[in-house]
C-alpha cells in the first residue's frame, strides 16, 4: 500500500478596510423634540400629567405649585435633559438672518399643513420678537399628545430641514 500524504490548505481572508461613517449631529429641534418626548414618557410612567409650569404668582394653594407635581417636573426634566436642549435649541436660533428665519417660516408652515392633514390641532403660526413662527396655543395630534413619529414623517415627507 502506499500512503498519500494529506494536503492541508489554510484560507485567510484579506481584512477590508472600513472607512467610519460620520456621526451625524442631531439638529437641536430634533433633540428638543427627543427630549419632550421622553419628559412627557416619565410624567406619563409617574402618573402625572403636565398642567403648566410652577408658578408663584398662581399661590401656594394652585395645583402647578404642590410640592410633589414640582418634584416629578424636577426628576423628569433631569432625565430627560429637556432643560438642555431646549436651552441649545433656542441657542441655534439666535443671530439667524431675515433670510434664515424666511426660510424656517416656510418650513414651519409646511410642517402645519402636513400635521393638520394627520389629524393635529395646530393654532396659526404666531410670529415670535425676531419674527420666528412658531406654534400657537394649539399643537397637539390628534389623540391629544405630541405625536414625533408623526412630526419625523412630515419632516420626511416635506423634505424639510430638521433643525
Amino acid at each position: 500500500t502506499t500512503t498519500v500524504p494529506e494536503v492541508t490548505t489554510t484560507t485567510v481572508e484579506k481584512v477590508k478596510e472600513t472607512i467610519p461613517l460620520e456621526e451625524q449631529e442631531v439638529p437641536p429641534g430634533i433633540k428638543m423634540m427627543d427630549a419632550l418626548e421622553e419628559f412627557n414618557g416619565c410624567l406619563e410612567d409617574d402618573g402625572v400629567q403636565f398642567i403648566g409650569p410652577p408658578d408663584a404668582a398662581k399661590g401656594p394653594e394652585d395645583p402647578v405649585n404642590q410640592p410633589e407635581y414640582i418634584q416629578a417636573l424636577t426628576s423628569c426634566a433631569s432625565r430627560s435633559g429637556i432643560v438642555d436642549a431646549m436651552q441649545e435649541f433656542q441657542a441655534s436660533r439666535v443671530g439667524r438672518t431675515p433670510e434664515q428665519i424666511r426660510e424656517d417660516n416656510e418650513q414651519f408652515i409646511l410642517m402645519v399643513g402636513c400635521l393638520r392633514s394627520k389629524g393635529w390641532t395646530v393654532s396659526d403660526p404666531v410670529p415670535d420678537e425676531n419674527g420666528s413662527l412658531g406654534p400657537g396655543e394649539d399643537f397637539a395630534g390628534p389623540d391629544g399628545d405630541l405625536d414625533i413619529d408623526d412630526i419625523r414623517a412630515c419632516i420626511s415627507e416635506n423634505n424639510l430641514q430638521d433643525g
